[in-house]
């Protein structure tokens, strides 16, 4: 029996939509310490600096971000083509393209212990 294993993070929309928005916006390679800095002033919040990058485990997850470097998790990240259709979706409110995005990322990535997010 195969068991899914999902993040052990916080799937708060807002905060989701906030990551994918300042990755979306740099459109390219962003630092840990840079997505830190970004998310403290938009969130407008003070947590521990792991508390941010923690949240970038639910859009990875689903595909929506990748790593320069996979099995560094430390590497540099950016919004992959998948998570741009996603954010744009949510932007314009379009629900239908929400559910076609997910719908797209449960056809075609691989979710368990193997999945970037976790």
């Amino acid at each position: 029996m195969s068991l899914l294993v999902m993040p052990k993070q916080s799937a708060d929309p807002d905060e989701m939509y906030s990551v994918l928005e300042i990755y979306y916006k740099i459109n390219g390679w962003l630092s840990n310490k840079d997505l830190i800095e970004k998310l403290k002033l938009k969130l407008q919040n003070k947590l521990e600096p792991q508390a941010y990058t923690k949240k970038t485990q639910i859009p990875a997850y689903f595909g929506f971000i990748e790593w320069e470097d996979q099995k560094n998790s430390q590497s540099l990240r950016r919004i992959t083509e998948s998570g741009k259709r996603f954010f744009e979706s949510l932007k314009n409110e379009n629900k239908n393209l929400v559910f076609e995005e997910l719908l797209f990322c449960l056809e075609t990535l691989t979710f368990g212990k193997n999945a970037l997010g976790v």
